[in-house]
This record gives structure tokens, sequence and C-alpha cells, in this order.
């Protein structure tokens, strides 16, 4: 830049990042650059090119003294080694937990996430199954009981197994679904803990709920009286024990037992439909031999078809469905799937303990009729605790092959043959 005298005045160069020492001596460099030798007047273009140098020079040796700095733009001095501060942690959908559970963030008020290990999402069709097929079974009875007239009620007896059995799987599904449902919406909403307790209430209240519905029809029926309410007692129990197995922290083991048991159910009914074909082909005639030999290969019939479609479907059922936080221990799991397949059968033996305590009145009237039915009923009790043992080792065995095949190979390093390994050791030597 020029004055009005010609001459050229260098522009002050200043830092105000340099530390004292430098701040100090850069503009008495300057001065004495500007002014010249003593007593000459301003300096000419040389002068202001020689103060810059000298300017420059007092940067550099202060850079060197303060290594790892630099000027940033703007003079302020930044230094290489300052570590960057911490970012912030992301907000995540769980904050710690609190009284043993993850605050779920998402939800207004902060309230608990919902656990993990609850029933699968499937229970609900298994409940709307059982109901139904409860439904069927006690319109069966009422049926039966109609058109019997007097021996109604003896004759509603031979049934009851089957209507307690159903009664108990209907409570079990209907336990699982409400342990799902009421824990997932209830105890984040409310100042509950989860706990094996609490569950255990869901599932006894629900299965209740579902014996006493199931026993009510028999109750409103025709010909109420002692019998009939034994027959109502004894529905009412088997669903309320139904609902407790729900209500236990294994519902990977009860929902595919549950599953199994409405798979064998179904079994049944589609042998019966087929029972004259399968008869004749097993030689049923006149004599009482071929009809002993007749019925005791349709009974092997249903139990290995029972048996093999409870362990299959157990086995589908649990590995469609089960979802561990943890990567399960093969054995562990082996018997999970050993238990689940065995599930109906063991289902069958609580629904016959059941109905021998609580229809032991109804079942005595109907043996004291006559000789043949007392035969009858010592044959029916002998033939359905056969059925449910075979159900209990072919379902459990079943299931649990089933899964010992999808490990095969798993984990094994590939075998090397005495060749392959003779050869190897040649060509490194």
């Amino acid at each position: 830049m020029t004055n009005d005298s010609g001459t050229t005045a260098a522009p002050a160069v200043t830092d105000a990042g340099d530390a004292a020492g430098d701040a100090a001596d850069r503009p008495r460099v300057a001065r004495q650059a500007r002014r010249g030798p003593a007593g000459q007047g301003p300096t000419t273009a040389s002068a202001t090119t020689r103060a810059a140098a000298a300017d420059r020079a007092v940067r550099s040796s202060a850079d060197e003294r303060t290594p790892g700095s630099a000027v940033a733009p703007g003079g302020t001095r930044a230094s290489a080694t300052t570590s960057p501060e911490p970012a912030a942690p992301e907000a995540g959908p769980l904050a710690p937990p609190v009284g043993g559970r993850p605050v779920d963030q998402e939800s207004p008020g902060g309230a608990a996430a919902p656990p993990a290990d609850l029933p699968p999402a499937g229970v609900g069709v298994l409940a709307a199954l059982s109901l139904a097929w409860l439904a069927v079974m006690l319109r069966g009875v009422q049926v039966i009981v109609e058109s019997a007239g007097a021996f109604g009620v003896a004759s509603a007896a031979y049934a009851l197994p089957g209507v307690v059995s159903a009664s108990l799987v209907a409570g079990a599904a209907v336990g699982l679904l409400a342990v799902r449902t009421l824990t997932r919406r209830l105890t984040p909403r409310l100042p509950l803990r989860d706990s094996a307790g609490l569950r255990f209430a869901f599932g006894l209240a629900a299965g209740a709920a579902t014996g006493l519905l199931a026993a009510a029809p028999t109750l409103t029926g025709p010909g109420a009286g002692m019998p009939t309410m034994v027959l109502a007692g004894t529905i009412a129990a088997a669903g309320t024990v139904g609902g407790a197995a729900a209500g236990l922290r294994a519902a990977h083991v009860v929902a595919p037992a549950t599953a199994a048991a409405l798979a064998v159910f179904l079994v049944g009914f589609v042998l019966n439909l087929f029972q004259q074909p399968l008869f004749g082909l097993y030689g049923y005639g006149q004599s009482a031999e071929s009809k002993a030999s007749a019925y005791g290969w349709f009974a092997l019939t249903t139990s290995l078809c029972g048996g093999l479609a409870a362990g299959l479907v157990a086995f589908a059922y649990r590995r469609r469905t089960w979802r561990p936080s943890t990567p399960p221990v093969p054995v562990r799991a082996a018997l999970g799937y050993l238990a689940a397949g065995a599930g109906p059968g063991l289902l069958l033996l609580v629904a016959e303990l059941i109905t021998r305590a609580g229809g032991a009145r109804v079942l005595a009237l109907t043996s004291a009729i006559s000789d043949a039915d007392r035969s009858g009923q010592v044959q029916l009790d002998a033939s359905r605790v056969k059925y449910a043992l075979a159900l209990l080792f072919l379902g459990g065995i079943t299931a649990m092959v089933a899964y010992g095949r999808t490990l095969g190979g798993r984990n094994q390093p590939p075998a090397t043959t005495a060749s392959s390994s003779e050869t190897s050791y040649h060509s490194s030597s």
C-alpha cells in the first residue's frame, strides 16, 4: 500500500496464538525494520522485505520450540497431539435395567420391556384348535347321554377319558395364550415384577376358567344329578391342571407337547373313520380269536401312527418356534426334544389319573351294571394305559432322533485317508 509521500508502509503481522516471548519480540523487530538505521526516516521496499523475513524467522523458531503445534486459520494455534473428545453414546431402545427388568425408552413412561422367554406366538392357533376339539368331544357326550336314556350316565362314563384329555390339552393351550398375552401387556404397564409365581397364576386362572366353561354344558344338560356333577367336576379339574402346566417356565416344552397332542387326537380320529376297512385287513371274523387279533393289530397301528405323529410334530414345532437367548448345549437340547415328544403320552397318563380319581364313582356305577360292563371297563382301562405308555416312549424317541439327524457332521473335521496322508508325507520329504 503506497501513501501520499510515495513510500510503502509494511502491514503489521500479528499472531494471537503465539507464546508470550514471541509476542514481545515480533513488534520490536518490526519497529526496528521500519525505522531503519538510527537517525533515518521510514524504510523503503527493501527494508520491508527484511522485516517480513525477520518475522518469518521468529515464527519458525517458535514452532520449533513447540513441536506438534500448527497455526490454524484465523491465527489460532492447534496441537496435533490433542485427542478428540469421546463421542456421546447413542441412545438405544432399552435403558439399564431397573428392578431386574430392562426399561423400554420407546414406550410411554419408560415401561419395562416384556421378557423374552415367553410362549411362542403360535399358541393362539393351538388354543383355537384345542377349544374346537373340546367342543366336539362335549357335543359327543351330550348326544350319548340323550340317546342312551336311563343308561346315559353309564355310557358317558366310557367317553369320560376322551373328554378329560381334551379338557387337559385345552387348559394347557389357553393357559399358554394367557401367560403370553398378560405378561406382555400387564407387566410393562403395572408395577409388577415378572416372576414364576405371576406366570403360574396367569396359567392356573386361564386353565380353571376353561375347565369351568367346559363343565357348564354338562351341568345344565338333561338328567342333571350326582353323576353329572361328578363328570363336570372331573372335566373342570382337568382344565385346571392343564393351565397349571402352562404356567410353568417350560413353554418351549409344553407348547410343542400341546401341538403334538392335537396331532395324536387327529390321527386317532382318522383311524377310527377307517376302522372297518382296517379290521377286514387284519382278518376280523366270527371267531373270538380273529376278533382279538384284529383288535390287537388295530391298537398297534394306532400306537405306532400316534407315536410317530407326536414325535415329528413336537420336533417340528419346537424347532420352528424355540429361540433360545444363548446357543443351547446339544445334550440339553436333545432332552428338551425328548420331553416335548413324550408330552402327549404324559398328558394322557395324567388324564387317566384324573379320570380314575375324579370319576371313580361314575366308573363304579358303570361297572356295577353287569359283569360284561365290568370286564369291558377293565379292558378299556388297560388299553388306555398301554396307549399312553406307547406314545410316551415312541414320541420321545422319535423327536430325539429327529433332532439328532440335524446334528450330523457338525464340528467334525474332514476325514483324512491313509493314502492322502502318505502322499503328503512323501511330498514334504
